[in-house]
């Protein structure tokens, strides 16, 4: 960590706040098959950190009005805890 971040969370929130702009995670869309059947790729499309974080929010406040991830109490404090198990992909 940099900057005195000491979590993934506030590092990324500060590049939210320095660098909302700047592109931070991409994907090459797939734009036809060559001659041999093999995929053919296009150029990255990058999202900003500021998209980003914007997917991330709608997420959040979308899986809490669900309820699908419900408090709970522990160390004095309130958490909630959600597993996402995915492909590695925008999709």
């Amino acid at each position: 960590m940099t900057d005195g971040d000491t979590t993934l969370l506030e590092c990324f929130q500060r590049h939210v706040t320095d660098r909302g702009d700047e592109p931070f995670l991409g994907t090459r869309p797939k734009v036809g098959t060559n001659d041999k059947g093999q995929p053919v790729f296009g150029d990255y499309q990058w999202e900003s950190y500021r998209q980003v974080n914007g997917d991330i929010e709608n997420l959040a406040n979308g899986m809490q009005a669900l309820k699908l991830a419900p408090e709970v109490d522990g160390e004095d404090k309130k958490w909630r805890f959600v597993g996402i198990w995915s492909q590695n992909r925008s999709e």
